[in-house]
């Protein structure tokens, strides 16, 4: 992997399509159930790039499961 934000820089195709998910995923994490009290909430994302391109939907995933549309 080059590094340096090379993927990112390099995948706006895939961000595109990705932003059509980003409806389905803020549902989806909105309607998990929270753990009992004193175990960990966990939003994993498991690719395998920079990081750049995971930013927004994490955001928004976290945003969507604490229910005020900001994270």
């Amino acid at each position: 992997m080059e590094g340096h934000g090379y993927y990112t820089l390099r995948s706006q195709a895939q961000q595109a399509y990705g932003e059509l998910g980003f409806q389905w995923l803020e549902h989806a994490a909105a309607e998990v159930e929270p753990p009992p009290p004193g175990l960990p909430y966990v939003i994993a994302d498991f690719g395998a790039a920079g990081g750049g391109s995971s930013l927004e939907p994490m955001r928004r995933a976290l945003a969507a499961r604490r229910g005020d549309g900001e994270a």
